[in-house]
């Protein structure tokens, strides 16, 4: 049995055992599923994401809508045995309130972001990386790294967080939220404290000025068609030069700047709030 930890920061909680045939049986099965596209707009590729947990046994419902009372196994869940058992050996069930498989694609980006901003509450998020590669890499802040398979990690979601797919194949993780108090409250092992270890952390090049200024100047080509595809290019550069997440919207507003349709790009500078800041209804 895996140790955890009780932290607020992101990190590795432990390991677990994996059972490689259970697991690739699974894997299988989650290939001819359905999947929705909600919470598109966090990334700049494809998203593709389903329930095994929610509160209403649907596995399209792949949101995080409020409900009371524990989660339940969706139709799509009950297909995998192998994943609930996983979960259910590692942590309280009765605690859980949304389990949902994460597909990021070949060559896509997530938009640096925090998480809850429209909730209540905050939960309590766990990844386990089912299907992934040392090329998906995950940053929190302005730490990059890398989750391998039959490993535990809490992610402060409340924290800017990305992660880009440089992969051949879909990075496929299970992202669990939980309401407790606490992570201890959550799982069965014994809790000890975390870390991203230096083994799994990923180096960046130190800022270039010029090239940012040329990026900034490629804005004469951006209009309202292609903004998103500049956006994704910022994303990744954040995961090559040491810029902040604040700072792949200062690219991105840049460049829109140079740009002769800058009038009709009056979106661009209320997205950094919406990602990081605030989500008004």
């Amino acid at each position: 049995m895996t140790t955890v930890m009780n932290s607020t920061e992101t990190g590795i909680l432990g390991t677990c055992g994996i059972d490689a045939d259970g697991l690739a049986t699974d894997l299988d099965t989650m290939a001819s599923f359905p999947y929705t596209d909600k919470y598109s707009d966090f990334v700049c590729g494809a998203w593709k994401s389903c329930a095994v947990w929610n509160g209403t046994g649907q596995g399209l419902d792949a949101g995080l809508d409020p409900y009371e009372g524990p989660a339940v196994v969706t139709d799509l869940g009950e297909r995998l045995p192998y994943v609930r058992h996983l979960v259910g050996e590692l942590f309280d069930l009765s605690l859980l309130k949304y389990g949902r498989l994460a597909r990021l694609t070949p060559g896509s980006a997530l938009v640096p972001h925090r998480d809850y901003l429209e909730l209540d509450t905050n939960l309590i998020r766990i990844h386990l990386p089912l299907e992934t590669d040392e090329s998906c890499i995950s940053s929190h802040n302005t730490t990059l790294y890398h989750m391998n398979v039959g490993e535990i990690w809490f992610l402060d979601a409340t924290q800017a967080h990305s992660a880009v797919s440089n992969w051949t194949k879909d990075r496929t993780h299970l992202v669990l939220d939980f309401q407790a108090d606490s992570l201890a409250a959550c799982f069965t092992g014994e809790v000890q404290s975390p870390s991203i270890p230096s083994t799994h952390q990923v180096a960046r090049q130190p800022v270039d000025r010029e090239e940012l200024a040329a990026f900034e100047r490629a804005g004469i080509l951006m209009d309202t068609t292609n903004y998103r595809d500049f956006l994704k290019i910022a994303i990744k550069t954040m995961f090559t030069r040491d810029i902040t997440p604040d700072g792949v919207f200062d690219l991105l507003e840049g460049a829109a700047r140079h740009s002769p349709a800058a009038a009709r790009l009056d979106m661009i500078p209320p997205m950094r709030r919406y990602f990081l800041l605030a989500r008004e209804s």
